[in-house]
């Protein structure tokens, strides 16, 4: 066995585990004596029938009725729930975070424009009712969040909570119609309630003038066809993937233009590669449902509801926002600092926009995507 596997073809990455695989280490890693270290890992990553082992521990957890399996919680009506947050934090441990927003918001207002902190509503921060109350005592994530949310509000930084504005207007049944059961997103119609509520914020901060009532807004679904979600992924796909996707849109029909930064400039691009590029797959997620993790594009609308022009900086939980903003401003730009060699200042520089909206999850790592990205 040990020997089989020198002759198997090596894996670069574990699409299930999202990360990149440990391959041989080489002379160097002598050298600096991590060798040993390194190959254990290597031998790990590359064993031969590693998945099929990991598949079948899976199912045999799920059919022990396991609730805790891979660090996910298998909870009732096939919901599948991330790790939480056990422990409070202090706000000392924000200030590194803060002191870059507060940076950023100054670059913003030095290049003329109005910046939103929009802080995006994560699923295990949001339906802690659906955790196995005997394993959780406490999610401390929502209040830990609301910390620093607080914080940037002292500071005078625009910030809209849609966390905290969920969880005060709608119930529990309610909310758990805006997540996907399996995946660790939201869904569009978590996303539309979120959308109405940022366009009431600004409406009152910046004069928007947009009465979204008068606007037809519709919902379809894609039923009938496999969706792997993000933990269901994490899980070998191994759970249910019957789950219908919706989509929430107004009831238009624009001639809107899509771009793609390439090479320092803006080519034009269709607009299902944008929006929706994976709907014509066997099995589709997230990201081929609404938006993919694209570096920089925009969109322009000369029909649009206001003139006005937004950069949202952002992380996935933006998807779904991106066809409802580009009905109401005249362009929208979308940035994911993960997946571009840009800085900030860059951005704001090549930037139309007359507003910047740093939207991230309440889940997500910022400052970890923020650190090296302001000069």
């Amino acid at each position: 066995m040990g020997l089989s596997n020198f002759f198997i073809e090596d894996k670069d990455v574990s699409k299930s585990e999202n990360r990149e695989l440990q391959q041989m280490p080489g002379i160097g890693a002598i050298k600096d004596k991590t060798f040993t270290s390194l190959f254990e890992t290597y031998y790990t990553d590359q064993f031969m029938f590693r998945d099929e082992l990991i598949k079948a521990d899976i199912k045999w957890q799920m059919f022990t009725k396991k609730s805790n399996i891979k660090g996910l919680y298998l909870a009732d009506d096939n919901w599948i729930m991330g790790g939480v947050e056990t422990s409070e934090k202090k706000k000392d441990e924000y200030k590194p975070l803060v002191e870059k927003v507060e940076k950023i918001n100054k670059m913003v207002e030095a290049s003329n424009k109005k910046m939103y902190y929009v802080s995006l509503p994560h699923k295990v921060k949001t339906l802690y009712n659906k955790y196995p109350k005997k394993y959780i005592n406490k999610n401390y994530g929502f209040e830990n969040h609301e910390k620093f949310l607080s914080m940037l509000k002292d500071d005078d930084i625009n910030t809209i909570d849609i966390g905290k504005y969920f969880v005060d207007n709608f119930s529990e049944k309610t909310l758990e119609k805006f997540y996907f059961k399996t995946d660790h997103h939201w869904n569009s119609l978590g996303a539309y309630e979120a959308f109405k509520y940022i366009i009431e914020d600004l409406n009152k901060t910046m004069g928007l003038d947009v009465d979204l009532s008068k606007y037809t807004y519709k919902t379809s679904y894609i039923k009938n066809k496999p969706f792997l979600g993000s933990y269901n992924n994490n899980l070998y796909g191994m759970f249910t993937k019957d789950e219908d996707v919706p989509y929430v849109y107004m009831d238009r029909k624009y001639n809107n233009k899509y771009y793609e930064l390439k090479d320092g400039k803006f080519d034009e691009v269709e607009e299902d590669y944008i929006i929706g590029n994976g709907i014509d797959d066997d099995e589709i997620s997230y990201e081929k449902a609404y938006t993919g993790n694209h570096s920089y594009y925009k969109i322009v609308n000369k029909n649009a509801k206001t003139k006005e022009k937004v950069l949202m900086i952002r992380d996935s939980y933006q998807a779904p926002l991106t066809w409802l903003f580009s009905d109401i401003f005249e362009e929208v730009e979308v940035v994911d600092l993960r997946a571009t060699d840009l800085n900030i200042d860059d951005i704001l520089k090549m930037s139309d926009s007359n507003i910047v909206m740093l939207m991230f999850n309440n889940g997500f790592d910022v400052d970890a995507i923020l650190t090296n990205r302001i000069k």
